[in-house]
């Protein structure tokens, strides 16, 4: 199986849910939106996007186990699911 382009797949995905994510917490009003809702929404959407980082996490240990870790690609996934795993811990830290 082709893992190297599996990772930067799920990186795409988590990318993408990760900035739905982000909009609908801005673009969030008590007046138009019901709260309950949008909350349900958004945590839909991260427990997607959480699955979907462990999902690229675990391609890039089956991507470095079959010796595919040469392709752009997949470091570009790498790096991103990466910087996607310690953000909310440096934010946490800094908080």
């Amino acid at each position: 199986m082709n893992y190297k382009k599996w990772v930067f797949r799920i990186f795409i995905h988590v990318v993408i849910l990760n900035i739905l994510v982000f909009f609908i917490t801005i673009k969030f009003n008590t007046f138009l939106y019901d709260p309950v809702r949008v909350n349900l929404v958004i945590s839909i959407l991260d427990i997607f996007a959480t699955l979907s980082l462990l999902a690229g996490w675990i391609m890039i240990i089956l991507s470095a186990v079959h010796k595919q870790l040469n392709d752009v690609k997949t470091w570009i996934g790498t790096i991103g699911l990466l910087f996607f795993t310690l953000f909310p811990f440096v934010i946490f830290l800094i908080s």
